[in-house]
């Protein structure tokens, strides 16, 4: 709407009405995209030697599985996690030999099956014993002294923290590479498209737009760039894709001050101005207005104004 529009004279009256001028706010919203770029997950994967019907998945979302963790059951038996730098290559039994052994015994002290002072490269009466007692914790029936590979589920170097478990898994028979679960997505890099759009500010809105949901979270601006990791936990997010694009929006306001269109009066020299209680002009800059109102960048509240100074000043102008 043109300012020409906004300024509607006033019916002609004999005396002037004096009115308070008000404010109005208007916000100017500044966007920037921030793109977020997450972590490859880990996955957890049953191998070529287990064998059975999935008939539970063990793990749950934010576990962290470790030697000995209950991840899947096959059919009535249990398979435990296993963490090492590299998995079992063989089956074991008395009187096997080689560092596999080793690692095995070593795994069964971490268990609690066997001591320390057992740990020896050849497979023995001792570490015999102490892999019945694994197979017994494993609810396995006629448990033996056998060690097979499909008894336990390498979960890679270290410890693994489960993200997302694949409940479809369940009632499945286990093949090579049946996916379980996936590991925890960890956010790698948090790219500010214009860090203007934070710069200065007590607090900006961190606003999260997905194809279900709008979400929307209010921090300092220097912790929303700076520890975006806590952001992301703090508005729930699961993301599950590479990348995640977030709008920050920032919204500055600002006031006018609101008076009648009938009020503002325009000169031959294209000055405008209102008129106060007296009739005194006051020289006012219209920044624009709607249907019955012009919106000015002064400052008049507080100030009472002519509403009609047309219809009852003798000689309304501005100089």
């Amino acid at each position: 709407m043109s300012l020409d529009d906004s300024i509607v004279p006033a019916e002609r009256g004999d005396s002037p009405v004096l009115i308070s001028p008000t404010t109005h706010t208007e916000l100017d919203s500044r966007d920037a995209a921030l793109v977020l770029t997450w972590s490859d997950p880990d996955e957890l994967r049953l191998g070529f030697t287990h064998e059975g019907v999935v008939t539970e998945v063990l793990a749950e979302p934010g576990e962290v599985l470790r030697d000995g963790s209950p991840v899947v059951r096959l059919g009535p038996e249990l398979v435990l996690g296993y963490a090492s730098p590299r998995p079992f290559g063989r089956p074991l039994a008395l009187d096997s030999v080689g560092a596999d052994v080793e690692q095995l015994s070593e795994f069964l002290v971490r268990l609690g099956h066997l001591g320390e002072t057992d740990i020896d490269q050849r497979f023995d009466w001792a570490i015999g014993q102490a892999v019945k007692a694994f197979n017994e914790s494993r609810d396995v029936a006629n448990a033996d002294t056998s060690f097979d590979l499909g008894t336990v589920i390498w979960l890679g170097d270290s410890e693994f923290v489960v993200g997302h478990v694949e409940t479809d898994a369940v009632g499945s028979r286990a093949r090579e590479d049946s996916l379980l679960a996936r590991g925890e997505i960890s956010l790698l890099s948090a790219d500010l498209e214009d860090e203007s759009v934070t710069r200065g500010l007590d607090g900006v809105s961190l606003i999260v737009e997905t194809e279900s949901d709008v979400q929307e979270l209010r921090l300092d601006g220097p912790k929303l760039v700076g520890d975006m990791a806590r952001a992301v936990e703090l508005l729930g997010l699961t993301p599950t894709d590479e990348r995640i694009e977030i709008t920050i929006r920032r919204s500055e306001p600002t006031v006018f001050t609101k008076v009648p269109a009938s009020s503002v009066v325009f000169d031959d020299d294209g000055r405008s101005c209102v008129f106060d209680s007296s009739g005194a002009p006051i020289l006012v800059e219209i920044s624009g207005g709607e249907f019955g109102s012009a919106f000015l960048t002064d400052e008049l509240v507080g100030t009472q104004i002519i509403s009609n100074p047309q219809a009852s000043l003798n000689d309304p102008t501005c100089g």
